[in-house]
C-alpha cells in the first residue's frame, strides 16, 4: 500500500481518518453496550468490533505517514538536529561534557562536524589529553587532511578555504558557551541570532578576557613635525577618511593592540 504523502491531500486524507477514528471508537462502545443488552446479537458484534479495529489500525498508520504539522514526526530523524544534539553532548555549556559524543561524530562520517571538532582542540578547558588525540583523529577521517593534533592554526587555515563546510545549526550559541566559560563577558559576543558578516568558525579568542589588554581610546594627537622622538625607521600606521590623514605609531600602539578613534567625521576601530 503506498504511503499518505505530506502534502495537503495526504493531510486531509489523515484529519479525516483521525475523525473517522473517533467516531468509530464512539461506535464501538454502543455497540458493546448493544452486545450487553441483546445476547443474540453477539456474533455479530464481534465481527464489526473486529473490523472497526482492523480500521483503526490502517488510520493509525496512514496518519504516521501524513503530518498535518509539516515538521518532522519523533520517528523520522533530522540530520541537521541529529548534528546540534552530537555537538551539545560534547560539551553543554556548564561541564566538561561527554566526550564519546567524538566518536560518534567519526562513525558519522558527516563533515558538519569538523567545525565543532577544530573548535573543541582549541579548548583544552573542556577536554583532557586523550579526548584532544580522539577529535584529532575524527578530524582527519572527516576531512582527509593529515594535520596533527598541534596544528590548531593549519585546521583553521583550511577550514576558511571550505565554504561548503558549514556547523550545526545551532554552532554560534554553543561557540559562545565556550568563550563564556572563559570569562562570562566573552559570551555576550557571540549568541543565537548574533549578526555576522564573516564566519562565525574563523573567529579566534585572542587569549585574553574583554578589556584585559586596554585600547587606546581618542588618544590626544600632534603634529608630525612635533613627533620629535619617532626615528626614520619606525613604523607607523597610516588612515585616511574623508580626506583627513593619520598616523599612529607602532611604539605607541603596541601595549594596546586597538586604537578607537574618530577621523574625517568617522568613528572607526584600528587593530593589527
Amino acid at each position: 500500500m503506498g504511503g499518505v504523502g505530506g502534502g495537503p491531500l495526504g493531510q486531509k486524507v489523515a484529519l479525516d481518518l483521525s475523525k473517522l477514528v473517533c467516531h468509530l471508537r464512539r461506535t464501538s462502545i454502543s455497540a458493546a453496550r448493544l452486545a450487553m443488552g441483546k445476547p443474540r446479537t453477539a456474533s455479530r458484534i464481534a465481527s464489526l468490533t473486529a473490523l472497526l479495529a482492523a480500521l483503526a489500525m490502517l488510520a493509525t498508520a496512514c496518519n504516521g505517514q501524513a503530518n498535518p504539522s509539516g515538521r518532522p514526526s519523533s520517528g523520522a530523524a533530522d540530520p541537521r538536529q541529529d548534528s546540534n544534539r552530537l555537538m551539545w553532548r560534547l560539551y553543554d555549556g556548564f561541564g566538561a561534557g561527554d566526550h564519546g559524543a567524538i566518536g560518534a561524530m567519526a562513525l558519522s562520517g558527516d563533515k558538519t562536524y569538523i567545525p565543532v571538532l577544530i573548535e573543541y582542540l582549541f579548548s583544552p578547558r573542556i577536554s583532557n589529553s586523550m579526548a584532544l588525540t580522539e577529535a584529532g583523529e575524527a578530524l582527519r577521517q572527516l576531512s582527509g587532511q593529515r594535520f596533527g593534533n598541534d596544528d590548531w592554526q593549519k585546521w583553521v587555515e583550511w577550514l576558511g578555504s571550505q565554504e561548503t563546510i558549514r556547523p550545526p545549526t545551532q554552532f554560534v550559541g554553543w561557540k559562545g558557551s565556550l568563550l563564556r566559560g572563559i570569562h562570562p563577558s566573552l559570551g555576550n559576543f557571540l549568541y543565537e541570532g548574533v549578526p555576522a558578516r564573516i564566519r562565525v568558525e574563523e573567529i579566534v579568542w585572542g587569549g585574553v578576557v574583554k578589556d584585559g589588554i586596554p585600547d587606546l581610546r581618542n588618544p590626544p594627537h600632534i603634529s608630525g613635525r612635533a613627533a620629535d622622538y619617532l626615528q626614520p625607521a619606525d613604523r607607523v600606521f597610516g588612515v585616511s577618511i574623508n580626506g583627513e590623514h593619520r598616523a599612529y605609531p607602532l611604539r605607541i600602539m603596541n601595549p594596546h593592540e586597538m586604537a578607537n578613534d574618530v577621523l574625517g567625521g568617522e568613528p572607526f576601530a584600528l587593530a593589527y
